[in-house]
């Protein structure tokens, strides 16, 4: 009987040191390196490798831009459903030239478990171009980076200077690279509205900085698909109000940070019009000689539209220059 009762209070042991053993299981995970890090948004992923016997019931991310950060304390918290396996999503909205820390988390009956820690750090949202040393805010759209603001450059990219004219019949007369300022305003215009500039300048290929250029009709095409196409892109490129726009700049969001602004243009007879009323853009393209692509967008509508029609080489448009 002795005997006996020593068995029974080992295998009670037994099992109570299992269970203790059990209980004391917790998932075993991994936070990997986080990749397409642009100014607002990184590609975030990990894996959960073991639940530790017990069922994952959620799991997911945990971001700060202090070291571990945890469930109480982060900034940001995405949860990523549950159980094994290896799990992903892009993160949006992160502030630009900001560094991160990110971990994963596992959540079973035991408790929380935190991944490793990894750091990464967003891109600058701002450019220097080199030529005059100005500062371009930059925007992350889709897989494209545009310039938030247009073009303000007086020299190609191979240093050679743009004259700035402003004399109607000079203007009119024109076959090579110029630029303007509207109304000649160089006070107060440059620094919100940037220049305009005719086709000729365009036509160079070296009116961007370097591994910048001017967009294609392909470039705006994307950028219009990814905004949902060309009768709503125009009111999603605007910026919101009427600081820059006449009334009413119709149904304007400016949701991806594009900033159109109503700049207006100038005619090829030297003519300034549409201030507060129009953005208009260059394209690299022509639908034929002398037929330059451009893009109009208005402060009446929602739509952006890309057509040749009427364009000259001596027509001016502001300019909106795209990472290469």
């Amino acid at each position: 009987m002795k005997q006996r009762n020593i068995y029974f209070y080992l295998f009670f042991l037994l099992v109570l040191l299992c269970l203790s053993c059990k209980n004391d299981e917790l998932p075993k995970l991994k936070t990997y390196e986080v990749t397409q890090i642009t100014q607002t948004r990184a590609f975030i992923s990990g894996v959960i490798l073991s639940d530790g016997g017990i069922p994952v019931n959620d799991r997911g991310y945990c971001i700060d831009t202090l070291p571990s950060a945890n469930l109480e304390n982060a900034q940001i918290r995405i949860y990523e459903g549950n159980g094994l396996g290896e799990f992903s999503r892009y993160v949006n909205n992160l502030t630009p030239n900001k560094t991160y820390y990110i971990r994963i988390f596992a959540i079973n009956e035991n408790g929380i478990t935190y991944g490793n820690e990894i750091q990464f750090s967003t891109l600058s949202n701002l450019f220097t171009d080199s030529r005059d040393g100005r500062l371009y805010k930059m925007v992350n759209i889709g897989n494209q980076i545009w310039m938030a603001e247009n073009l303000k450059a007086t020299k190609l990219n191979d240093g050679i200077s743009i004259p700035n004219v402003t004399d109607e019949d000079e203007w009119e007369e024109l076959t090579s690279s110029a630029y303007c300022i509207i109304f000649n305003d160089t006070d107060d215009i440059p620094d919100t509205y940037g220049h305009l500039y005719n086709f000729h300048a365009v036509n160079t290929g070296k009116l961007c900085p370097d591994g910048w250029h001017v967009p294609t009709t392909d470039d705006w095409n994307q950028l219009f698909n990814y905004l949902g196409g060309v009768d709503v892109a125009g009111a999603k490129l605007k910026e919101v109000g009427i600081e820059h726009w006449s009334s009413p700049n119709t149904g304007a969001t400016n949701e991806v940070g594009f900033s159109a602004l109503g700049g207006g243009f100038r005619y090829e007879s030297g003519f300034y019009y549409g201030f507060g009323d129009y953005a208009t853009f260059w394209t690299a393209n022509e639908s034929a000689p002398n037929r330059p692509f451009a893009v109009w967008i208005s402060n009446m509508g929602i739509n952006a539209m890309l057509h040749s029609e009427f364009n000259d080489y001596n027509r001016a448009f502001s300019v909106r220059c795209l990472k290469n």
